[in-house]
């Protein structure tokens, strides 16, 4: 956003069954009609806030640990990582009954320690200084987040993975 790396996030609508108002990655489950996981994230993405298959750049696969995946949703989740170039260019057409708002958030706050609360046996918690307690980001998405920023190479976290592991950890 303005020629700065961002993360996408969009807050659920007060319409959904579940998790009213709260913060996620757009996204949700596998129809018969998908092809793969990713084609189902796509389709998600395009239903949910308008911005088609072709104009995302998929990058990989994020791998999470299963088991504590299940843990904090009960069901299995698989992150589609992509990349959509200059978000001014985007022309963001929300659904309604599945989405009440979206923002992005620079990659260099997500970078910054400051923001994040981190305690053994619970989903990392992300809050931006000066953001609206609203745009919060825990729970399932709050442990994506904290693991995809973890593999970013030589830079996320202390260099708590090695940079030959990010192609590991991201792919198909």
């Amino acid at each position: 956003v303005g020629g700065e790396p961002s993360v996408l996030f969009t807050e659920r609508s007060h319409h959904v069954n579940r998790h009213k108002g709260e913060v996620c990655f757009p996204g949700g489950m596998v129809d018969a009609s998908d092809a793969s996981v990713v084609d189902a994230g796509l389709r998600e993405l395009h239903e949910e806030v308008g911005i088609p298959p072709g104009s995302v750049e998929v990058l990989g696969v994020l791998r999470c640990d299963w088991s504590e995946v299940t843990s904090i949703t009960g069901v299995a989740v698989t992150p589609i990582v992509g990349y959509l170039g200059a978000f001014e260019d985007l022309t963001l057409d929300h659904n309604p009954g599945e989405v009440r708002a979206s923002f992005t958030v620079p990659l260099v706050s997500l970078l910054d320690q400051d923001n994040w609360v981190v305690r053994d046996y619970s989903p990392p918690v992300f809050r931006e200084q000066g953001a609206p307690r609203e745009r919060t980001i825990w729970g399932l998405t709050g442990y994506i987040l904290h693991r995809f920023m973890r593999l970013l190479p030589s830079v996320a976290f202390g260099n708590q993975v090695a940079q030959t592991d990010f192609a590991r950890e991201l792919s198909f």
